[in-house]
């Protein structure tokens, strides 16, 4: 079962790259490292916030960097 989802969120995170925006699919799979909240997804600002830390995430050519904080490169 893991492996159909990361070979499933490769497939998707590999369309949104040409696209330039999160599947609703991956959307639903993924969620914050640090309390395994939701992620709300800011199409404008290109990135995920926690909707309970509300940390945010970058996502870089369509892939969502979720570094938890203290793992983040400034």
């Amino acid at each position: 079962m893991v492996k159909k989802v990361k070979k499933t969120v490769k497939k998707v995170a590999k369309k949104s790259r040409k696209k330039e925006e999160l599947s609703k699919y991956l959307l639903e799979v993924i969620c914050c490292p640090v309390d395994k909240s939701d992620l709300k997804y800011s199409k404008s600002k290109n990135t995920l916030t926690c909707i309970k830390c509300k940390h945010v995430y970058k996502i870089k050519e369509g892939i969502p960097i979720l570094l938890p904080p203290e793992l983040e490169e400034e």
